[in-house]
Order: C-alpha cells, then structure tokens, then sequence
C-alpha cells in the first residue's frame, strides 16, 4: 500500500496532525483550510510530525496567529 502524500481535512485536532506525520512520513501536501479550529497549537504539531511537507494551505484559519506562521 502506497503511503498517502496528499491530506485535505477540515476539522482536526493537534494531535491528529502530529500523529498524522509520524504516521505519513511521505505526506508532502497538507490543506486545512477553513479549517476555523485549528490553532497555533495544531500547527506546531505540523512542524514537529510532518517533517517532508513541501505545501501548506491555511487560508480561512482564522485561529492561527502571524507568530506561528513565521515559525514555520
């Protein structure tokens, strides 16, 4: 079974994410947008999981703040 690289979610919780690219190495492609739940939190979950992201889409996440975007 070939690993998925492409996940578009719209509801979620941080540590779904982080277990998510633990799980999905090869995960290249993330789009949680209007995704209106996910905060800084979540997103550093991305960082610290998903360490073969090349694309991520955030438009509509009104949650997140410009600091946790500059992180990134």
């Amino acid at each position: 079974m070939r690993a998925a690289s492409r996940v578009a979610v719209r509801a979620l919780h941080a540590e779904l994410l982080w277990q998510s690219g633990r799980h999905h190495e090869a995960l290249t492609d993330l789009d949680v947008s209007g995704c209106t739940s996910l905060t800084d939190a979540g997103m550093d979950a991305v960082a610290r999981g998903c360490k073969s992201l090349v694309t991520l889409s955030v438009a509509g996440c009104h949650g997140l703040t410009e600091a946790v975007m500059f992180s990134l």
